[in-house]
């Protein structure tokens, strides 16, 4: 609703072939045909709520609370577990000891460029274009973010009614920004 953070994060990205398969940009289309703006149109029902909020209290958590089932999951001393910043900063890692150049982290994970040659001089999209930088990013997400569904069969899309889509489960209460000394419980946390 308020657009994006910073000028970054608007990137030319591949679709991870995976999702392809699964039937994504049929997804995407079905999400046109309703004549939606955004891509997950479920997520901003409630005017109260940003979608990255409601993806957290409707996804983010259960996953979290499945994986926190199978293994132990890191504490900072502060008491703080995972967030879905972790992922990001476990990629991050993932790159950096592999040596991936800056400029493809900072591109890749919506990062503004640092230094002079990064943000003056390497014009790669501009100077080589789309059809062969978009190949090397989608190695790059291929080798980095592991598939996972190979055993998924892909099926027609078939959506629900928008009020119905974004009930998955009832996640875990959080605090919002706005309400930080407030703690919210039960239906009035929707």
């Amino acid at each position: 609703m308020a657009g994006e953070k910073r000028g970054a994060r608007n990137r030319k990205l591949p679709i991870h072939a995976e999702l392809i398969r699964l039937g994504f940009l049929d997804y995407v289309e079905a999400i046109r045909a309703e004549e939606h703006v955004a891509l997950f149109p479920e997520l901003y029902m409630n005017a109260e709520k940003r979608g990255g909020a409601h993806f957290y209290e409707r996804a983010w958590q259960h996953m979290v609370d499945y994986v926190a089932e199978r293994l132990p999951l890191p504490v900072n001393p502060a008491g703080k577990g995972p967030d879905i910043h972790s992922i990001r900063a476990l990629g991050s890692s993932f790159y950096e000891i592999d040596g991936v150049s800056e400029i493809m982290r900072a591109d890749v994970m919506g990062h503004a460029r640092e230094g002079t040659n990064a943000k003056h001089y390497s014009k790669c999209m501009a100077t080589e274009g789309i059809d062969v930088v978009l190949p090397e990013r989608r190695d790059f997400i291929a080798r980095y973010v592991p598939t996972i569904t190979r055993d998924v069969e892909p099926h027609s899309i078939r959506l629900l009614p928008l009020e119905k889509r974004s009930r998955v489960g009832a996640g875990i209460t959080r605090k919002r920004r706005s309400d930080a000394g407030v703690t919210r419980t039960g239906d009035d946390a929707d």
